[in-house]
């Protein structure tokens, strides 16, 4: 549910904190007053594209802020979370634009890309009417409702799991079916590639081991006089380390019989001591060790480099060149077993081919059902919304598959068809109809598919074009329908809607300092019926166009003009912002 919008230097919108509550919100206007910029403002903040003049003249960048409670659906916490983004009930999105369309955004003060946020967001809100974010012209959408309507979305995620397993089977199975030549000339290629890595038989680490060793045989003169010198040094030279701390340690010692204060000291020393001496051991042994063989070296980077030419070829990493071995040994075993293969693939691609088969079958039975009921019950809504004289079709046809033989969709083409006309055929929704149309539309499916959507928020931008009267009153019983299930924002010129909104908003234009500017408020009480008189009777506000909107919010159930407490009456929580 939307909470709270805010809008700054965008169009001719200055700036404007508007929050929303739930129910049926309105946002009334007169006509080019900017109420289809606050629509813009929130595709906007849901990932839509942006253009460079919607930034305001004089500014550098528009900046666009939505909050939202996600309480209710846990399904986009899961998937916020999925994209480490923090989601514990509440997401606020800002959005900034700049000269040229660029920007950036954020979500939870985290930068997130315009693709993300329309990805995350899709189903949070749905905007119909003359705008971008026109879900229903999109044919996978229309299946989407018709399988939401028909509970067909279970079977049509198991169809989707044996498509994808069917085309893994019958990838490998093309795999297998090379011609005789290039089999055996793939078996003698692995065959050679498994000798050639199993006869040099590298071992993870051993690289660096070599490494290590050839390092030591190359410098082993170096090596050998720098611990030599080392040892005299500490042990076996003359004036040795060894010597001077052993006469410091002995004159501690004898101190500490006066002041036991020393003895910790003389303790330490003696410790010390005895350290240094097991290093000069250590040296000792090292030097005896050590020995210039060149032999020994000549082995090792001979190794080295026959490890090396397997990397290049098989690696980057010697551990790369370990899996390619068994990568190959495991393709030789299928490519050598080819028939037994084979006929476990087949029989395994037939009994899944039955199998979706009949799913799609049923998913086909489903979806002509309920098309037939879908396309009933919205032509009915349509008559009440005063599209009496139009004809609806929601069309499942079916459609040439690739073996085998369906698809992760089923094998049906869906489509909603309307004529407008009577004696007009049916065609396609998106070429057809217009925007008050397609929003009317919407509207039907939506009072249908009530119960079956999820909770969004639902904004009608021309719901109301070319309605009044009866047709009017019944467009906004069925957006209060609606609003007992979603969060609904409306935005409309007729009073019949209007005075049904459990939130009302006015957009109002005004001239400040030679500037045109938008201004956005919530009504209630005297200020609600004077615009409820404006919007029935025009400009010239009368007492009888008063009486006219008391009448009508009384009949509305809003005869106190009182208003829902935005967010359900909780308390908006503040994010850091980025």
């Amino acid at each position: 549910m939307l909470l709270e919008l805010r809008v700054r230097d965008l169009a001719i919108i200055e700036n404007v904190r508007a929050e929303f509550g739930p129910g049926l919100n309105v946002l009334s206007g007169e006509t080019g007053a900017g109420k289809s910029v606050v629509v813009d403002a929130l595709s906007l903040a849901l990932g839509g594209r942006a253009a460079g003049e919607m930034v305001r003249a004089g500014v550098d960048r528009a900046v666009v802020e939505a909050v939202f409670r996600i309480d209710e659906r846990p399904d986009l916490v899961e998937r916020l979370q999925a994209q480490g983004l923090e989601a514990d009930g509440e997401i606020v999105v800002r959005r900034e634009i700049v000269e040229g369309g660029r920007g950036r955004a954020w979500l939870n003060g985290s930068p997130v890309t315009q693709g993300m946020l329309s990805q995350l967001l899709d189903e949070m809100v749905e905007i119909h009417g003359q705008h971008e974010h026109q879900r229903l012209l999109r044919r996978e959408a229309q299946m989407d409702l018709l399988d939401r309507a028909g509970k067909g979305e279970a079977l049509r995620e198991r169809l989707a799991g044996i498509a994808r397993e069917w085309r893994s089977l019958d990838a490998e199975r093309t795999r297998l079916r090379m011609s005789e030549e290039e089999r055996l000339r793939q078996i003698d290629y692995l065959r050679f590639q498994i000798d050639e890595i199993a006869q040099a038989a590298p071992e993870p680490g051993e690289e660096e081991s070599l490494a290590g060793q050839r390092a030591r045989l190359a410098n082993a003169a170096r090596l050998l006089e720098s611990a030599r010198a080392a040892e005299a040094g500490l042990y076996s030279g003359e004036g040795a380390v060894v010597e001077s701390i052993g006469k410091a340690a002995a004159s501690l010692a004898q101190a500490g019989s006066l002041d036991p204060g020393l003895a910790p000291l003389a303790a330490r020393l003696e410790a010390a001591l005895r350290e240094i001496e097991d290093i000069a051991r250590e040296l000792g042994d090292y030097a005896t060790k050590l020995t210039h063989d060149p032999e020994r070296l000549a082995e090792v980077e001979e190794r080295l480099e026959a490890l090396r030419r397997l990397m290049r070829k098989y690696g980057p990493a010697l551990s790369d060149v370990c899996a390619s071995l068994e990568r190959a040994r495991a393709e030789l075993a299928s490519l050598e077993g080819r028939d037994e293969r084979l006929a476990e693939i087949e029989g395994a691609c037939a009994a899944l081919a039955a199998e979706g088969a009949e799913l799609s079958r049923e998913l086909t039975s489903v979806r002509a059902r309920t098309a037939a009921a879908l396309s009933r019950r919205v032509a009915k809504e349509l008559e009440a919304l005063g599209m009496g004289r139009a004809s609806f079709q929601v069309a499942v046809t079916p459609i040439e598959q690739p073996p085998p033989g369906f698809g992760e969709r089923g094998s049906d083409s869906v489509e909603f068809l309307i004529s407008p006309n009577p004696g007009e055929p049916p065609r396609v929704l998106a070429r057809i109809a217009s925007g008050g149309e397609l929003s009317r539309v919407m509207l039907a499916l939506q009072t249908v598919l009530a119960e079956s959507e999820k909770p969004a928020t639902l904004v009608f931008d021309e719901a109301d074009a070319g309605v009044g009267g009866s047709v009017a009153d019944a467009v906004g019983q069925r957006l209060a329908g609606l609003a007992a299930a979603h969060q609904v924002i409306c935005l409309t010129h007729l009073p019949q809607i209007a005075a049904r909104g459990d939130r009302h908003l006015r957009v109002t234009k005004t001239e400040e300092e030679g500037r045109t500017v938008a201004r956005l408020s919530a009504i209630e009480g005297d200020a609600r019926v004077e615009e409820i008189a404006r919007m029935s009777g025009g400009a010239a506000v009368t007492e009888a166009t008063r009486a006219h909107a008391r009448d009508l919010l009384r009949r509305c159930g809003r005869g106190d003009t009182a208003q829902k407490a935005p967010g359900g009456g909780k308390p908006l929580r503040r994010r850091g912002r980025a």
